[in-house]
């Protein structure tokens, strides 16, 4: 499961297959951020994982958006699928995005589900 969008990276490094790595969460607090990993494509985040083109995004979830998605009630809904959750977040919450580096016109919410 990943995000696949065409992305390059400001030192021309370009890749397509983004993967939810670097998962912190607090369900007593409702937050829970993770970052957004580039990779070449699905064949180098499978060889190499630890070996990201770069960190493109960081997203973080709380209060009522964690509600929303990471709540009991919303992971149930979703077949227990926590990481299918976080890849909604990532394209439907622009609001608990950081883009990283100088990435300021990449649009998430037009990545595909892969």
């Amino acid at each position: 499961m990943a995000l696949q969008l065409n992305i390059t990276l400001p030192n021309g490094a370009a890749g397509n297959y983004l993967r939810v790595v670097n998962v912190e969460w607090n369900r007593l607090a409702s937050v829970c951020v993770f970052q957004l990993a580039l990779y070449l494509n699905e064949a180098q985040a499978d060889t190499a994982p630890r070996f990201p083109l770069g960190i493109v995004a960081q997203v973080r979830v709380d209060r009522d958006k964690f509600e929303q998605y990471l709540s009991n009630q919303a992971i149930a809904a979703a077949s227990h699928n926590i990481i299918a959750q976080l890849y909604a977040i990532t394209r439907a919450e622009p609001g608990c995005i950081t883009l990283l580096g100088s990435l300021r016109d990449i649009d998430l919410s037009t990545a595909a589900d892969v």
